[in-house]
């Protein structure tokens, strides 16, 4: 009997724990369970609550507002994915916004107004999407004073001459439309560590005009889903950046990879990392041949890799990285 007692004694009850391993287990589940289970309770699991960090919130098709409106104001990182139209003026202290699906409408509802704390900001509607004009100006105007990260989806529809310095943003991802969307970002953000271009079907790439000013930009993501790039184009891009250290290149290319490699460890000549993903039809020299000269250009090189595959009755090589 005793020792039952002795060892009911010894158990922790859940008030008993501290607070910071209280705050990384509220940081663990879902904020409608969370407020459902803890608010309310007495003084201490309010302000745990209050103070948990990292709190999000999956928006779908059976979510009501009555409910979002008990802990929405909570919410810290916020995931829409539905079509289902999403009220934003119910979660005023988003930090991170994702976007999956969503009802048009709700895209022209992000505005520093509703959203003041916004650091991070990922649309991810496809390549043909198209931010709205609007949200374009704002982020480049530096109406969200604290945004960071932008995933952001083609830029067709801009006036570059109406932005401001953005000293904030550190991450910005677009599809190119137009040639000169990469120098007109540059100038507006002095503080990018990484810009990430998508070079479309549409984007017109043969002539981009030259600029004695150039960026110092650390990483770049050059990256195109089925469009040959040409040496002169790639070189186009790296023109104005030649302080990149990490590059990533992924492509259709028919030319020399070798000759690719030289090219850029003359154009930036702080590279240290090269990533890509390259496919080529190109069956002139032999793989082990083409791996061991790139290795010899440069060490950055050496992670490259290579497999063959078919495609549509056609053989390709696919050159890519490893770590």
């Amino acid at each position: 009997m005793s020792s039952s007692v002795d060892a009911k004694s010894q158990l922790t009850q859940f008030e008993q724990l501290p607070n910071e391993l209280m705050l990384d287990i509220f940081s663990r589940i879902k904020i409608e369970y969370l407020h459902d289970a803890f608010w309310g309770l007495n003084l201490r699991f309010n302000v745990l609550f209050q103070s948990t960090k990292r709190l999000s919130f999956k928006f779908h098709d059976y979510i009501k507002d009555q409910r979002i409106k008990l802990y929405g104001s909570f919410v810290n990182e916020l995931v829409i994915d539905t079509f289902k139209s999403c009220d934003l003026r119910l979660f005023p202290n988003v930090e991170k916004l994702t976007i999956l699906n969503t009802d048009s409408n709700d895209l022209n509802k992000i505005n520093p107004e509703i959203l003041p704390s916004l650091t991070h900001l990922t649309i991810s509607l496809g390549s043909t999407f198209t931010a709205p004009t609007q949200l374009i100006q704002d982020i480049f105007s530096n109406k969200f004073p604290s945004i960071e990260y932008a995933n952001l989806g083609q830029l067709a529809r801009y006036d570059s001459y109406l932005w401001l310095i953005v000293p904030s943003l550190r991450f910005i991802s677009v599809g190119l439309t137009r040639v000169h969307v990469m120098s007109d970002i540059l100038m507006t953000c002095p503080n990018l560590n990484h810009l990430q271009l998508h070079i479309l079907e549409t984007t017109q790439t043969d002539s981009i005009p030259t600029s004695p000013i150039t960026y110092p930009l650390r990483r770049l993501t050059i990256w195109s889903d089925t469009r040959q790039l040409t040496l002169n184009t790639i070189n186009s891009y790296l023109s104005i950046v030649p302080n990149v250290q990490h590059l990533y290149l992924q492509t259709v290319y028919k030319a020399s990879l070798v000759k690719l490699a030289d090219n850029l460890i003359h154009k930036l000549k702080d590279l240290s990392r090269f990533d890509c993903h390259i496919k080529t039809n190109t069956f002139i020299d032999d793989t082990d041949d083409i791996l061991n000269s790139l290795s010899q250009v440069h060490t950055c090189f050496t992670r490259i890799k290579c497999i063959e595959q078919d495609e549509e009755e056609k053989q390709y090589r696919f050159f890519f990285c490893t770590d």
